[in-house]
């Protein structure tokens, strides 16, 4: 009977140690945690988002050790019916009482900025400026200048020195800007932000963006980044939808390999700077290394800044019989195998 009654205080004696050090861990989570260094990142809650996919993100995101733990905070205190939509400025590592505290109120010194694919430099130094947060020039003073052949100039392209940074970039010629390679996406900076932090995450972007699969396949087709990239500006422009721009992809690089001019309209407005669908016969005499009616071959540089869809495209056209093109004003692809095909589909959809 003692060694039943010894036996039974131990457990429970073990039960405390153990329910001791749990509520430690707890309330250590919950209350008095406190983070390792001050630098802070930002966190995004979505219009509708519930408290468990917050919770997985703030872990995914290393914010907190345990999403279980906050969201049984969370619920506990009554705290994730007062979580807002907006974005936030979090300390990881900071207690689960003090994190969901900060949730309850976005923080008003972030600037949502998103770039759009297809996009040009022009665009999105526009954007950072309309915005009241970075001038155009600064923006220019980092990335180069659209459009600018920096070949007759004596002065060095500033868009260079991001070439120690950035593999990606070692096959990028000096003479063009970073036009190409500023990932579209949809970007979170504190509204003290510059411009070179402003370049910087987009080019990491950029270079988290390029699979690996992808580099591997540029270099077994002989090609390099810069001119996959090139390619891929110019059917964004020209084509949507990933199966319609893997068929000009192989159309527009079949007119390369026969020394056909790629006759894009949208390399004419980049340098014109005008958005129509059918640029004049006198924009398409514009004297520019970026004019692919005048000049063979792909233009000086990218014309616009790619999308994930159009890189793949570049990368793997669908071959086909084909070598041109144009869209009707319904939206309708029409394929020409020669010219005389082309022209007569022209006066048959476009008049």
């Amino acid at each position: 009977m003692g060694r039943i009654v010894s036996l039974f205080f131990g457990i429970i004696f073990l039960g405390a140690i153990i329910a001791a050090i749990v509520g430690g861990y707890f309330v250590n989570q919950f209350y008095f945690i406190s983070p390792d260094d001050d630098s802070t990142k930002y966190f995004t809650i979505e219009q509708g988002e519930n408290v468990s996919g917050i919770a997985d993100r703030l872990q995914n995101q290393e914010f907190i050790s345990s999403a279980f733990a906050f969201r049984l905070y969370a619920k506990w205190t009554g705290t994730d019916r007062d979580f807002q939509t907006g974005v936030f400025e979090l300390r990881p590592g900071i207690s689960m009482a003090a994190l969901a505290t900060a949730l309850t109120s976005p923080d008003v010194g972030v600037t949502r900025a998103t770039i759009i694919e297809g996009w040009t430099l022009n665009d999105i130094a526009s954007l950072f400026e309309d915005k009241e947060m970075i001038q155009s020039d600064e923006i220019f003073k980092q990335t180069g200048i659209q459009a600018l052949d920096y070949r007759p100039i004596s002065s060095i392209n500033p868009s260079d020195r991001w070439k120690e940074d950035f593999d990606f970039l070692a096959d990028k010629p000096r003479d063009v800007s970073l036009d190409g390679y500023l990932f579209p996406d949809t970007y979170y900076f504190f509204n003290d932000a510059g411009a070179e932090e402003v370049v910087d995450r987009m080019l990491k972007n950029f270079d988290a963006k390029l699979k690996p699969e992808w580099r591997d396949e540029i270099v077994r087709q002989g090609k390099t980044i810069f001119e996959i990239v090139t390619m891929a500006s110019i059917i964004e422009k020209e084509m949507y939808g990933l199966e319609a721009r893997k068929m000009v992809s192989d159309i527009f690089w079949k007119r390369l390999e026969i020394g056909m001019a790629l006759q894009s309209d949208a390399s004419v407005n980049y340098v014109t700077g005008k958005g129509t669908t059918r640029p004049s016969l006198e924009d398409t005499k514009v004297d520019s290394p970026y004019n692919t009616y005048k000049h063979p071959g792909l233009p000086l540089g990218p014309i616009s800044n790619p999308g994930a869809e159009a890189i793949e495209a570049a990368i793997y056209p669908t071959s086909n019989e084909y070598y041109f093109f144009l869209t009707t004003p319904e939206g309708e692809i029409i394929y020409s195998k020669n010219h005389d095909e082309h022209v007569a589909n022209k006066q048959k959809y476009l008049r």
